[in-house]
């Protein structure tokens, strides 16, 4: 056994930045990878000139999955057009107009 750190490096920071959260790990109790259901927060905006001189995110979508692996589900899309203070859920074909609490 040995401890290992894993991660990445990169020499400049992307225009635009993606995230994609683990939602899968692997439970040693059923053998079998089981699908994270914790709530998962994170900022609106994004300050990483700690690391880059030039690295303010703002956040304008998110990619949501509801249902189980393997099974069937659903997608929530939510989208803030960048000139825009709106926020749009895109559930079920139907774009829905919500109202962004967090600023």
């Amino acid at each position: 056994r040995q401890d290992v750190i894993k991660g990445i490096r990169m020499k400049q920071l992307p225009k635009v930045l993606r995230l994609t959260p683990r939602r899968f790990t692997f439970d040693l109790s059923v053998m079998n990878m089981v699908k994270r259901v914790d709530f998962w927060p994170f900022p609106v905006n994004l300050n990483l000139t700690e690391f880059s001189d030039d690295a303010e995110y703002c956040l304008f979508a998110t990619l949501g999955h509801r249902g189980q692996i393997g099974g069937p589900g659903v997608f929530d899309l939510y989208l803030r057009p960048l000139r825009s203070q709106c926020w749009y859920r895109f559930f079920d074909q139907k774009p829905v107009v919500q109202v962004d609490k967090r600023q």
